[in-house]
């Protein structure tokens, strides 16, 4: 894979963000740095990138896919209020089976996304739901 401009671009605007944009975000903000660039060329390189697992995509945190510059595998918590989505340090791993390399029924699993949901501390503060741990 040729790592081109607007690769590097993508990938240094992406890694800059917390909030794992979507492509329509990111675009917006590559094109304050390369005017010309299109919705297009932005989508068709964060699919090269994610084929070649320089990022992640999020596919299942709502109708638009998020991109996520962290490599290593994590999960994520999104907010039933305000929709953010962030990152959870949880580390889920039975101890007899490692389910990313497991066999199920004749299924070869090669990896499981698992996403919490809920509401985040400050909605839950505001609608008087936080739970103190």
């Amino acid at each position: 894979m040729r790592i081109t401009k607007q690769k590097k671009i993508i990938v240094s605007v992406l890694s800059k963000r917390e909030d794992h944009p979507t492509a329509t975000e990111l675009y917006s903000e590559v094109k304050e740095i390369i005017p010309k660039i299109s919705l297009g060329t932005v989508y068709r390189n964060l699919d090269i990138l994610t084929k070649k697992g320089m990022i992640q995509v999020i596919d299942v945190a709502g109708k638009e896919k998020r991109y996520d510059p962290k490599k290593e595998k994590h999960y994520h918590f999104k907010c039933l209020s305000c929709g953010a989505l962030e990152d959870i340090p949880v580390a889920i791993k039975p101890p007899e089976v490692d389910i990313h390399d497991a066999w199920f029924d004749g299924r070869v699993v090669e990896g499981f996304t698992l996403e919490m949901i809920g509401l985040c501390p400050i909605c839950a503060t505001k609608r008087g739901d936080s739970r103190d741990a």
